[in-house]
């Protein structure tokens, strides 16, 4: 976002001695812009709850998580082999196309260690074929765990962007 604030800085003509006023607002307006944004994304918890049943899939809350319904969740695979979740979305707030979606997926093992993390991009054009009138529906998903020993996984989306 710093890159934001410079580049409209430099492209306002300002002099070395700090432009117009009309500069100096444009380069403020960007900076406050870039102060409401997230600086990244959530952090991962390194170890969940110890004992969490094999198979499980949490959804972490964010910003993004009541904007979607999430349905079919599941973790396939083994703690010894390969795993991945997959499950479906439904944007449920409002009927708009998406431009940018993002699935992460955290991965834990039976003592409840972060093993790795995962995620799906979505290319807009592939999310099409879901797009009714009710909104985006049934859009499929799958994020395959890094490495083997996965146990049970923290699900969230960093990424929501509708048009």
């Amino acid at each position: 976002m710093i890159l934001v604030a410079a580049g409209l800085a430099g492209c306002s003509g300002a002099s070395s001695t700090g432009g117009t006023e009309g500069d100096r607002d444009v380069a403020a307006g960007a900076a406050a812009v870039a102060a409401q944004l997230p600086s990244t994304e959530p952090s991962v918890a390194a170890s969940v709850a110890a004992g969490a049943p094999p198979g499980s899939v949490t959804v972490c809350t964010g910003p993004f998580i009541d904007r979607l319904r999430l349905s079919d969740l599941l973790l396939t695979g083994s703690a010894g082999g390969s795993s991945s979740v997959t499950g479906h979305l439904d944007v449920v707030s409002d009927v708009s196309e998406i431009i940018a979606l993002e699935i992460r997926v955290d991965f834990y093992d039976v003592a409840g260690r972060l093993v790795g993390s995962a995620q799906q991009v979505f290319d807009p054009a592939a999310t099409e074929a879901f797009h009714t009138t009710a909104g985006v529906v049934g859009l499929p998903f799958s994020v395959t765990a890094p490495v083997a020993g996965a146990n049970s996984a923290v699900l969230s989306v960093p990424v929501l962007v509708n048009e």
